[in-house]
């Protein structure tokens, strides 16, 4: 009982994997019977399934038959190749470097998956079980857990004592770090694996822009657009107003400094011409 291998015979007919979609992720083919011929060609498993229970899986490339006394079960086909999981972005990421900085990371990067256990990964999309699963069906999915996966990563890397300025040295244990945390979500509960991630980071300071232009804003400075609608303070006519107000308040104490001396001096010539009356 089971698959068993089968040598093709010319002009004999052949169940194949013929997906409606080229990001297939699983695809059914027909409903089979005992005896049924199909193949399996490079990069895909073979599922038989009762319902959306999968009893026997395939991997080896081939034609084959399948034995079995259940009157009838359907034929699905996995994708085991790696699948692109396209982009992600998590902002805000706390992270305690090895001074004790509290600091807070956005991070970028990608990541590719591919499906390890059939078996289970069909069992995972039996809400999405139809002719064709597509990744667009499970990418948010996806997305949202490797996005909640790097969190606890970094959080693994700070408990080392590494340097922010030195996280991209450390980048291959990021990668362990977060395949770690996705391992009990993903190893036992999807039957999916993580096959590539690339990271790039970048501690989220603030160098004042916002101040800045808010002085310049109350400063008086005119604004203009950087093509795209945006409008912004312009620095030269903002600093030119900074050289005026100083300019001003200095120009004011030195008259001050000036009235107060020439009163200082006329208080003196008073003072003398008394004691020449006398």
């Amino acid at each position: 009982m089971g698959f068993v291998k089968h040598t093709p015979i010319e002009g004999e007919s052949a169940v194949k994997c013929t997906p409606s979609f080229p990001d297939w992720i699983l695809t059914k083919g027909i409903d089979v019977y005992n005896g049924e011929v199909f193949e399996i060609s490079f990069g895909e498993c073979a599922v038989l399934a009762n319902g959306t229970d999968a009893v026997d899986v395939c991997f080896d490339i081939g034609s084959y038959i399948y034995e079995t006394d259940d009157a009838e079960l359907s034929l699905y086909f996995v994708n085991m190749k790696e699948q692109n999981g396209g982009a992600f972005s998590v902002p805000d990421i706390r992270f305690i470097d090895d001074a004790g900085k509290d600091i807070r990371i956005d991070c970028d990067g990608r990541f590719n998956f591919a499906v390890a256990d059939p078996k289970m990964f069909f069992g995972s999309l039996w809400a999405y079980l139809s002719d064709c699963v597509r990744y667009d069906d499970i990418a948010e999915t996806v997305q949202d857990e490797v996005k909640e996966a790097m969190q606890p990563a970094f959080n693994k890397l700070a408990v080392k004592g590494i340097h922010q300025l030195n996280l991209s040295e450390h980048t291959p244990e990021l990668i362990s770090a977060v395949r770690g945390s996705l391992s009990l979500e993903w190893d036992m509960m999807r039957g999916i694996e993580l096959r590539y991630l690339s990271v790039s980071t970048m501690e989220k300071i603030d160098f004042g822009e916002v101040k800045l232009g808010s002085m310049f804003d109350d400063l008086g400075g005119n604004t203009s657009s950087d093509g795209d609608g945006t409008e912004k303070s312009t620095v030269n006519d903002a600093g030119e107003q900074i050289v005026n107000g100083f300019a001003n308040l200095f120009g004011a104490l030195f008259k001050e400094v000036g009235e107060s001396m020439m009163g200082m001096s006329e208080n003196n010539e008073a003072s003398s011409d008394d004691d020449k009356t006398e």
